[in-house]
């Protein structure tokens, strides 16, 4: 949701489809940068096979799910959440080793 993070304006228009169309619904670039985002995700993967995937799109179970991986002395976490503030990250590929 691309939208949504840019300005909140544009995630109000986005949940109303029946009144208000998205002419970029249909934009192939825009199709491309999401294709990106997944092949991020499985180089992610492939370089760091015994990460924890954080598979949950629910916005306090991922973070929870972080925040307890975080308690480990060492670990990577492939899509971790984290949030500050009114900011809530994905982190394609976080490694957190000791303090660090």
């Amino acid at each position: 949701m691309l939208g949504g993070s840019t300005c909140p304006t544009k995630l109000f228009y986005t949940r109303k489809p029946d009144q208000f169309q998205d002419k970029n619904a249909d934009n192939e670039f825009l199709k491309g940068l999401a294709e990106g985002g997944y092949q991020v995700g499985a180089y992610a993967q492939l370089h760091f096979p015994d990460g924890i995937h954080i598979t949950t799109r629910d916005k306090a179970e991922a973070i929870a799910q972080t925040r307890e991986l975080l308690e480990r002395p060492s670990t990577v976490i492939l899509e971790a959440a984290i949030e500050h503030g009114p900011f809530y990250v994905l982190v394609d590929i976080l490694v957190k080793e000791g303090d660090t």
